[in-house]
């Protein structure tokens, strides 16, 4: 999002990123807007640790 003119910072963790990415783009996009259904839907707002799955523990 920030390639595209989205000032969104630049944080980011390298776990993450190698491991939660999507085919494209748009994939990214949708995998990420799905995370925020979830967090919303299951999290307080502000919780910053997040179980990615079974092996990876939390982040």
């Amino acid at each position: 999002m920030n390639a595209h003119g989205s000032d969104l910072g630049e944080h980011s963790d390298p776990l993450v990123a190698k491991v939660y990415r999507g085919a494209t783009e748009i994939e990214a996009l949708i995998m990420a807007d799905e995370f925020r259904a979830e967090y919303l839907r299951t999290r307080g707002i502000g919780a910053n640790r997040f179980l990615l799955d079974a092996g990876s523990g939390a982040w």
